[in-house]
């Protein structure tokens, strides 16, 4: 396994879990009975796009890599 390879897995496994951290931030601010926090879903919404971010680069990065 090489460098590149190792990247795009560390990068893919990372945008993963900002994803499901977003999502998981986002679900547990919105069973609170009070008023849903800003803060929390700004929080949530900035990790979701940066998981989708880091999925979409390694899949242009591998796409690339495939190419030549």
């Amino acid at each position: 396994m090489n460098l590149g390879s190792q990247r795009t897995t560390h990068k893919r496994a990372l945008g993963t879990i900002a994803i499901l951290a977003g999502l998981f931030v986002s679900v547990v601010s919105m069973m609170d009975d009070n008023a849903v926090s800003v803060a929390a879903l700004v929080l949530s919404i900035v990790l979701v796009l940066t998981g989708v971010g880091l999925r979409i680069e390694v899949a242009i990065n591998e796409s690339r890599s495939y190419r030549g």
